[in-house]
């Protein structure tokens, strides 16, 4: 029987991207939940797709900064800047892209949770963290998969790794859901988590990229 909704993805799971989404506009989109709703103008939370090659090279990353990858077709919108329409309504942050538009030498698509805040803050205030892909092209922009996870008071860190997309030995695409947390010694861009995500490509190289 064929399945009807969107995959739930649990933690350390690894999700075949049907290769008929391919060829497919798809969005990665990020959304946030605070325990206290009246944070949200003091912490600023930002989603970005960090890009590395096989060897776990860091390639740059598109966030709110650097909005633009063309060599890739990579596009970040992001709700507080405006740049979403309603048809996009529940995520925070938004990734768009083609997998088959990807360059060859991008071989892993990690998209990361950083806080931004006075130093008081970190993801023990963030109740949830949500993550869809979502088909743009399919009617009804209908969700692929979905990974959420939940944050307990107790939480350390303010960089966040949801899951990430690698290419397979036969060319084609996988998700994995990392689910890993990272206090960084200051808030920064994605950079201040290069060997954690180099770490975690080369992880991956040696389980095989089936």
């Amino acid at each position: 029987p064929q399945r009807t909704g969107p995959h739930t993805l649990r933690t350390g799971e690894t999700f075949a991207i049907p290769r008929n989404l391919e060829e497919c506009e798809v969005a990665l989109g990020l959304a946030y939940e605070l325990h206290d709703p009246s944070l949200r103008g003091a912490l600023e939370i930002d989603g970005s797709c960090v890009k590395f090659d096989r060897d776990g090279r860091c390639l740059g990353a598109v966030y709110f900064a650097d909005k633009e990858d063309t060599d890739s077709g990579i596009t970040h919108y992001g709700l507080h800047t405006g740049e979403l329409g309603s048809y996009a309504h529940g995520d925070d942050d938004q990734i768009r892209f083609r997998l088959q538009n990807i360059r060859p030498n991008v071989q892993f698509l990690f998209f990361v949770v950083t806080l931004f805040s006075d130093g008081q803050h970190a993801l023990k205030d963030v109740k949830n963290c949500n993550a869809r892909l979502v088909n743009m092209s399919g009617q009804g922009a209908p969700d692929v998969f979905k990974f959420s996870r939940n944050f307990e008071a107790s939480e350390k860190g303010n960089a966040y790794v949801a899951i990430y997309l690698y290419r397979t030995r036969d060319g084609h695409w996988s998700c994995d859901a990392v689910d890993k947390a990272y206090e960084l010694m200051e808030t920064g861009t994605y950079r201040m988590l290069e060997p954690q995500l180099k770490r975690l490509c080369l992880q991956r190289k040696e389980m095989g990229m089936d």
